[in-house]
């Protein structure tokens, strides 16, 4: 006869609060636990939880499927109220972590300092310059192009910069970013 014909689980073993675990179990005893929501088991010194590992509460992992297996959630930013155990670990929301480049918490090393655990940061293009040569060009107040020697700019106006006879334009996409292969990120609830 196959388990599940036999209905539920609370309809095998014993069942009830921790407060009513048997006061001289034996080794082998096995009930389910209502507070914790887990069938647990007597090993010959203390009650074991089997279904839940709690000390994995608020692990994040990479996942290849669309939907998040039984106990885990999808980093979408969703409230934890139903999940106190992870409300204590990440707070009152799951990190929204769609779309999102996870970076190692700098923890004290000082490349990242300053940062908050499980706190966004925003884009940014690091500091940079380019050098052009040959002849130049300047561009004051917004109006026409005043050719002449770079030793020759024009002063009393407001200059507003050089370039070369190439011209600059823009290049590129809506984003920065390196290759990359999508997953989704989830977290186990317990």
């Amino acid at each position: 006869m196959a388990l599940h014909s036999l209905g539920k689980i609370t309809d095998l073993v014993a069942t009830g609060k921790a407060s009513n675990r048997p006061g001289s179990p034996v080794l082998g005893n096995v009930r389910f636990n209502t507070d914790e929501k887990c069938l647990e088991y007597w090993d010959g010194a203390q009650w074991m939880c089997s279904s839940v590992d709690k000390s994995m509460i608020g692990e994040i992992v990479m996942y290849g499927g669309t939907s998040a297996p039984r106990g885990w959630l999808e980093c979408d930013g969703r409230s934890t109220a139903p999940y106190p155990d992870l409300a204590a670990v990440v707070g009152a929301k799951v990190p929204d972590l769609r779309g999102e480049f996870v970076r190692g918490w700098d923890h004290g090393r000082g490349v990242d300092s300053g940062r908050i655990l499980l706190r966004s940061q925003d884009e940014e293009f690091k500091s940079h310059s380019h050098s052009m040569g040959g002849d130049r060009r300047y561009i004051v107040d917004g109006g026409p192009i005043i050719c002449g020697p770079a030793s020759d700019p024009p002063w009393g106006k407001h200059w507003m910069g050089t370039f070369n006879g190439t011209g600059v334009s823009n290049t590129g996409g809506r984003e920065t970013r390196p290759r990359n292969v999508a997953l989704m990120f989830i977290i186990y609830a317990g």
